[in-house]
């Protein structure tokens, strides 16, 4: 009977004879939530509990992080620190996570090398472009600020798509490798491996190069953002209409109000699930021209700021996005739109579950 040299690995028995044995069938899970805080990794790694294999998206994989991972996985005790970056919460749940559940890490993102610096030094232009897309908003000057989401969001695709198929391709032969390394593995009939992605990489879905088993899971804290909506759309070479766009700034600095108003958590899911949600719901009542017209409101509040405030050097002040004028501007802007805000952070999930019924966290 003839083998398939893919689906057998040859051991040597005891007698020195040739012996066959079946590889595990490989199942994939493709994991898409969001990485923005320690919780949303505790998200992921429990809904890993169960799996044999763990992976994440990583961009610029190198020789010591590969060490380390495998190192936390097998046990070994080893001292790291994680870099303080933005999401920095996220990663260290993850790799205390790791060290915990003792599972091989599947790493199929880009390795260090041009590709991922390429990708990197993009992912660096957009998160600045988009913040300064927001401050010219908040400025009053919404043209600009849409000037720059355009470009912004028009230039994420290539990158993206090139990342997400570089990431589909390696998934099985990653996996692969892991069988050659981690014989534990070998003795069992079937394998279950999940890996994490940003929600916004769902057309990952799409590529051709996924394997068959791969099914799709995801995260329901949070409703889809115009992030997402947007990429998704350019993924499929489809238009995307101005008002999506105003939406996404919208969204933004709607997020940073209701931050600065009920004060955000970010090792909290449902803190930061409501907060975003709460921020979507309400940008989704709003058109193109009201989002026009809240810009130039935020900029001549900016102009007229009164002494006050440019003397007042407290903490809170330090910290604050907007200034009084400007939250009251915007509460009011979301009173005229029939969707008065609670007074208590804990009755925000009351509000959501008002104006989306779908909404359970």
């Amino acid at each position: 009977m003839k083998r398939d040299s893919q689906n057998y690995t040859g051991e040597i028995g005891s007698a020195g004879e040739r012996r066959e044995t079946a590889s595990p069938k490989l199942q994939f899970e493709i994991f898409f939530g969001d990485h923005a805080s320690g919780a949303d990794a505790k998200t992921f790694l429990a809904k890993a509990k169960d799996a044999d294999i763990i992976g994440f998206e990583k961009s610029g994989i190198e020789p010591n992080m590969i060490k380390l991972l495998r190192q936390l996985s097998a046990g070994i005790p080893v001292d790291y620190r994680v870099r303080q970056t933005d999401n920095w919460e996220f990663g260290e749940q993850l790799l205390q996570g790791i060290r915990e559940m003792k599972k091989p890490v599947l790493l199929a993102d880009l390795h260090k090398g041009l590709g991922s610096f390429l990708y990197d030094t993009y992912s660096a232009f957009h998160s600045r472009q988009s913040q300064e897309a927001l401050l010219d908003f908040c400025e009053g000057n919404f043209d600009a600020a849409m000037r720059r989401i355009k470009l912004c969001e028009i230039l994420s695709v290539k990158p993206n798509e090139f990342r997400e198929r570089i990431i589909a391709a390696r998934l099985e032969p990653q996996t692969k490798k892991l069988l050659k390394t981690n014989p534990q593995l070998r003795g069992k009939n079937s394998l279950h491996a999940i890996f994490f992605l940003g929600r916004a990489h769902t057309p990952i879905m799409h590529e051709r190069s996924l394997p068959e088993s791969a099914r799709m899971g995801i995260a329901h804290a949070y409703l889809k953002t115009y992030y997402e909506q947007i990429y998704q759309l350019r993924r499929r070479k489809r238009d995307v209409p101005d008002e999506l766009y105003a939406r996404l700034i919208a969204e933004s600095a709607i997020r940073l109000f209701l931050d600065q108003k009920y004060g955000l958590k970010k090792d909290d899911v449902p803190s930061f699930a409501m907060i975003t949600n709460a921020a979507h719901l309400i940008t989704r009542r709003m058109k193109e021209n009201e989002i026009r017209e809240l810009s130039s409101s935020l900029g001549k509040a900016e102009d007229e700021r009164d002494l006050s405030e440019e003397t007042d050097q407290s903490d809170a002040a330090e910290k604050s996005f907007f200034r009084p004028k400007q939250m009251d501007m915007i509460e009011a802007l979301v009173e005229q739109k029939g969707m008065p805000l609670p007074s208590s952070f804990k009755e925000l999930d009351t509000f959501i579950s008002a104006h989306e019924p779908r909404w359970k966290l």
